[in-house]
């Protein structure tokens, strides 16, 4: 209700008073003033009692109509359920608003890790182009120790800027060590000789298998090349290499020689995905272990899977001839489960594996 003052017109104050008693019809009884001095001390009288005293000119009469006053003499603002649910409304959008955002930035994404720009690959082979195979091993060894000092410190490797760009350069390093060492690909075919055991009739057999493009995979596919040959052609190491599970999805083999290492990172691209007779590397990190699908694995091996959010299996190589070789290496024995092999007996021994389409030459002894 609003106070009434001296300096304000006789039919001002009625208009207020009209507009403080609300849209209820009351009986007011006012008298005009007679002269500036004629003021009282008037009492509005509520159904609660004297609610204030103010200074003013007039007298009313309408006790059950006023509205409701509290003990300060300040009417109660209406509306306040409505702003209640308004305001908690808007609260409830802001707060679905940052969670949906926070869920954005932290869902993995699907798509293929950035490849470098055309003008980036073409600085990098200038780069690179000048130097022989040494000083390449020793730059690839240099950034090789740089990748997984960063992937050691928890940085996502797949989403982070500077583990992006220095896997890039790690890569093109890796391209270009393959293409001095064992010719210019851009694939290599590689034939994979195997003994079966005693159990599954003792005979040798051959798998062909052909790699990834060199500037798809490269530092998948230099692990495998030196883990499986370069290593294996070194008469001063000792190496060996054997099919030991049977898992029902994959036939997975183990490399052993000295000074083996697996792979930096997870190097992984949805061109080359886990399908069915494709290799790839066992392990997070994976290698020198590798496996080969027996079925479509790009589900269960591809990002996001066996408990990463990002990463997935390294797949570096697919068969291309020996199909019948591989159905037959199904039937190995092995126990329910895991599907490793416990009888080393009853392990399928690889012989040897040789590049098929390498320059002489260009391979080190």
């Amino acid at each position: 209700q609003p106070r009434p003052r001296e300096d304000v017109s006789w039919l001002r104050r009625r208009r207020r008073c009209a507009r403080g008693l609300g849209r209820r019809r009351a009986r007011i009884r006012m008298r005009r003033p007679t002269s500036r001095a004629d003021t009282s001390e008037v009492a509005y009288v509520t159904d609660g009692g004297t609610a204030a005293k103010h200074r003013g000119l007039m007298d009313v009469e309408a006790p059950a109509i006023l509205p409701r006053m509290d003990e300060e003499g300040h009417t109660p603002r209406r509306g306040f359920a409505r702003d209640l649910v308004l305001h908690t409304l808007f609260s409830l959008g802001l707060v679905c608003l940052i969670v949906t955002g926070l869920r954005l930035e932290k869902k993995p994404s699907s798509r293929a890790p950035r490849e470098a720009t055309p003008t980036a690959a073409a600085a990098a082979a200038v780069e690179f182009s000048s130097l022989a195979e040494d000083e390449l091993e020793a730059l690839v060894t240099r950034q090789r120790r740089a990748v997984v000092a960063m992937r050691r410190a928890g940085t996502v490797m797949e989403t982070d800027p500077a583990a992006i760009e220095l896997t890039r350069s790690f890569r093109n390093a890796s391209s270009r060590l393959l293409a001095a060492r064992y010719g210019p690909g851009p694939t290599y075919r590689v034939a994979i000789r195997l003994l079966f055991p005693r159990s599954m009739g003792g005979t040798p057999a051959t798998v062909v298998v052909e790699t990834a493009p060199i500037d798809v995979m490269p530092h998948a596919v230099h692990v495998f090349l030196d883990a499986a040959v370069t290593k294996r052609l070194r008469p001063d190491e000792k190496w060996s290499a054997a099919f030991h599970r049977n898992a029902g999805h994959v036939l997975q083999a183990f490399v052993r020689a000295p000074d083996l290492q697996g792979l930096a990172f997870q190097e992984y691209d949805a061109r080359f995905p886990h399908r069915k007779y494709t290799l790839g590397f066992a392990g997070r990190p994976g290698g020198p272990e590798f496996y080969i699908s027996t079925v479509d694995n790009t589900r269960n091996h591809g990002p996001g899977s066996q408990g990463s959010k990002t990463e997935a299996d390294s797949c570096f190589a697919k068969i291309v001839d020996g199909f019948d070789v591989v159905e037959r290496m199904r039937s190995q024995p092995a126990p329910k489960g895991l599907g490793f092999v416990t009888d080393p007996g009853d392990f399928i021994h690889i012989l040897g594996v040789d590049i098929l389409n390498y320059f002489p030459g260009t391979l080190k002894s």
